[in-house]
């Protein structure tokens, strides 16, 4: 006859044995990979995209209006380890030291923004500019 410490004992070994071991699941739809993948753009399509960038857009009177920001991103960037890579990601490879040197050069580039902001086409080349890919 089982006493009444016997069952919960069981029950308790049982419970510890499903916990451990757990339930199969069941795999009903397999999983997809949602890694961003990228592609660098052509030139004039570069100039294309620099071309409808814009601070009123943003709500912004000014390029420069976007220094503090950039200034602490390059902060946290430079700080990081400079060989080590930050983005990897299917058609982009970009270490920390690259993305300082893009973001150094931006706050560089904002006081000529206002009055030319096709700079940002001419100093970020296509080879520079990507596109997530859909």
């Amino acid at each position: 006859m089982l006493t009444l410490r016997r069952f919960l004992c069981v029950v308790f070994g049982f419970s510890v044995l499903l916990a451990c071991f757990g339930c199969p699941q069941k795999s009903g739809v397999p999983s997809i990979d949602q890694t961003p993948a990228y592609q660098r753009v052509g030139d004039s399509e570069a100039e294309s995209l620099a071309a409808h960038l814009s601070t009123r857009l943003q709500g912004l009177r000014s390029w420069t209006a976007l220094r503090p920001a950039l200034e602490d991103s390059l902060g946290y960037i430079l700080r990081r380890p400079q060989n080590a890579v930050c983005v990897n990601r299917p058609g982009l490879v970009l270490t920390w030291a690259q993305l300082g040197d893009s973001v150094a050069e931006l706050i560089g580039l904002l006081p000529q923004l206002d009055r030319n902001p096709r700079l940002v086409a001419e100093r970020f080349n296509g080879s520079r500019w990507h596109r997530e890919r859909c």
